[in-house]
């Protein structure tokens, strides 16, 4: 069972641990520079899950960490969800604009992205919190949209909380182009 409160820049869970009878309390809270290593980490756990190349994770996790390093884009915003002073999930999102459409009247949306709850605490409602903690972020920012690529672990979440697949959706990697 989950129960949770939103307080301003803060999520507090608490969930039953069937098995021990306890009521666990989880924090959501945006991340600082302090927090690096553990995005990093959450960020290249979550790749190696989709099944990348270590090639691809080495340079992944390279091209990360230079990006973390220089001045954060105020667009973008990681959260980290803790348990006692363990981080044990986390996401980022980015806060974007485009031209405004029927189904998006202020043309601003955010694109969630680099979910990842560490294997012991999943299936807790960790990763549902974060994606709702987000929702509210949205919702207090006038934000009407919100996009993410999923993949079959999370998949189910995503359609739980209200988000519908587009069969639209094309990707294009400008330096893989000639």
């Amino acid at each position: 069972m989950i129960l949770s409160c939103y307080i301003p820049n803060i999520q507090i869970i608490e969930y039953i641990i069937p098995a021990l009878r306890l009521v666990a309390v989880i924090h959501i809270r945006k991340a600082t520079r302090d927090d690096i290593k553990t995005i990093i980490h959450h960020r290249i756990e979550m790749i190696r899950s989709m099944g990348w190349s270590e090639d691809m994770i080495s340079a992944t996790e390279t091209a990360t960490h230079k990006f973390l390093q220089e001045p954060w884009d105020p667009s973008i915003e990681c959260y980290l969800a803790t348990y006692g002073e363990q981080v044990i999930g986390g996401c980022a999102v980015s806060f974007c604009i485009a031209y405004p459409s029927a189904r998006n009247p202020s043309g601003r949306f955010a694109y969630l992205y680099n979910m990842f709850v560490e294997p012991e605490y999943r299936g807790r409602g960790i990763a549902t919190s974060l994606v709702r903690h987000i929702t509210q972020l949205c919702r207090e920012r006038g934000i009407e949209k919100m996009t993410l690529n999923d993949t079959k672990m999370s998949k189910g979440i995503y359609e739980k909380e209200g988000f519908v697949r587009s069969e639209n959706y094309y990707t294009k990697i400008i330096s893989e182009c000639d």
